[in-house]
């Protein structure tokens, strides 16, 4: 017998997804990211008042970020700043779909994200390892699942 009282169900079938299968889609780039982190949140104000036991919270506007590292694509995400799509550093179009890969049971999750503007750009290379790696980070204003 379970101590807390709780049931518990069991799916066979249920599997862990796997992160080879995700994809990045910023305006019309499509890229594989083998770094993404998202952070959305909002602040909460408590307000109080004379002769009232109760606390009341105002919630502020929703705002996070967005940071990616290493994208594979045809030119990653430079090829996307200043050509035509937006201003200069704006995001149309950021949006993260986790596929299920080769198991047909599991659906793909996909977030949107609404409102980007490209914060900051990172590039290195390292001379005895010789490969490129790139980060960004954006800013964010809103952030819905599908």
């Amino acid at each position: 017998m379970e101590i807390f009282g709780a049931s518990r169900t069991v799916n066979p079938i249920g599997q862990i997804r796997g992160s080879e299968f995700a994809k990045v889609y910023m305006g019309s780039l499509v890229a594989l990211a083998q770094s993404f982190q998202a952070q959305y949140g909002r602040q909460s104000k408590p307000i109080m008042s004379i002769g009232d036991p109760n606390i009341y919270f105002v919630p502020g506007q929703a705002q996070g970020s967005v940071s990616l590292g290493r994208l594979l694509g045809a030119d990653g995400m430079l090829g996307l700043l200043n050509s035509g799509i937006a201003n200069c550093g704006t995001i149309q179009n950021l949006q993260l779909t986790a596929g299920g890969g080769r198991c047909l049971v599991a659906p793909s999750q996909t977030l949107n994200f609404g409102g980007g503007i490209l914060e900051s750009v990172s590039v290195g290379l390292t001379a005895g390892n010789p490969e490129i790696v790139e980060s960004y980070q954006m800013k964010i204003s809103s952030m819905e699942k599908v």
